[in-house]
């Protein structure tokens, strides 16, 4: 969801494509200073921006897609999905709150009889505050998560194409077995940054050779061989080999992109003063009159604002090869 600094631009954009447009309100304008009016524009900027992200497949704000859980209550509660030693800094702090840990309060919830109690196992919301603090300090956690990490199959390559694009930082690269033993791979390889390339704008990366082994051939000619560590710069062919943990989206929405999401919001905001206004009802006929609403009379500018909201996301499309 969308937030801070950049939904309030977003909120004035809109109010700068509502004002001035007459209204069906006594003071001839849309009241946008009614509480009522404020809260429907910031729920149509939600509906809008998801709207935006599915045309143009690229996120408005940053999102990671990784392993690591979102908060540390998460992990904490979930230890089973999130493998202890690589969430919690040690065992200590995965099997952290132990018996000695509990305070006389939260031993007392066990009749003071430490063997009804498992490590760790203490309710989240049962604990203190200086718990809640040494849990945190030791947990990596991602607030801004969206997603596990992204999971690809391996195609015997060294260019690995990502669903999303934009990316603002590889965090990893891991070539994981997929037959595991006590849910672990039973082989694997992590590239670190240094041996990626990010191609940020259309969400691919590359893979970079670590470490290469120089030899000499039988007619005296030598050789290279790229790779030497491990599985090399490509991946082999196996399904779902590849596990990226990155971070993707825009950092800062541009000018032309916030307009477009401000016009498509102002159209919604529109429909829904003319259905407030006019209860849904499109027309009426009584003795041989008739007159029908249409869209209301926002019709024309709704239209204009639409027009112009396509043209500018027809920019932001991007056409990549996901088969490659």
């Amino acid at each position: 969801m969308i937030q801070g600094e950049q939904l309030q631009l977003l909120v004035e954009a809109v109010k700068d494509r509502i004002v001035g447009v007459p209204g069906i309100t006594s003071n001839g304008l849309i009241p946008l200073e009614e509480p009522g009016i404020e809260a429907i524009i910031l729920r149509d900027i939600q509906r809008t921006v998801a709207h935006v992200e599915n045309v143009t497949k690229l996120s408005l704000y940053p999102k990671r897609k990784t392993d690591l859980p979102k908060t540390p209550q998460e992990a904490y509660e979930d230890k089973q999905k999130y493998i202890p030693m690589q969430v919690f800094s040690s065992y200590a702090a995965a099997s952290f709150p132990r018996w000695t840990d509990l305070t006389s309060a939260q031993k007392e919830s066990y009749f003071n009889d430490s063997s009804l109690y498992v490590d760790g196992t203490l309710d989240w919301d049962l604990m203190t505050r200086d718990q809640k603090k040494f849990l945190t300090s030791n947990i990596k956690f991602v607030p801004n998560k969206s997603g596990n990490a992204e999971k690809i199959d391996g195609k015997g390559r060294s260019y690995i194409k990502l669903y999303n694009r934009e990316i603002i930082k590889v965090h990893s690269v891991t070539l994981a077995s997929p037959i595991k033993t006590s849910g672990v791979s039973l082989w694997g390889r992590t590239y670190t940054e240094e041996a990626i390339i990010t191609f940020r704008r259309e969400g691919g990366i590359q893979l970079v050779p670590q470490m290469a082994a120089i030899g000499m051939l039988r007619d005296g000619s030598a050789y290279t061989a790229t790779g030497a560590m491990g599985y090399g710069m490509a991946a082999p062919k196996i399904p779902q080999l590849i596990k990226v943990d990155y971070t993707y989206g825009l950092q800062e929405i541009p000018l032309d992109l916030q307009d477009a999401i401000a016009m498509l919001t102002a159209i919604k905001v529109f429909e829904n003063v003319n259905l407030m206004t006019t209860q849904g009802i499109l027309g009426f006929a009584v003795q041989g009159f008739s007159a029908q609403f249409g869209k209301g009379m926002y019709e024309e500018v709704m239209g204009r604002y639409e027009k112009r909201a396509g043209d500018i996301l027809s920019n932001y499309r991007f056409v990549g090869m996901t088969g490659w």
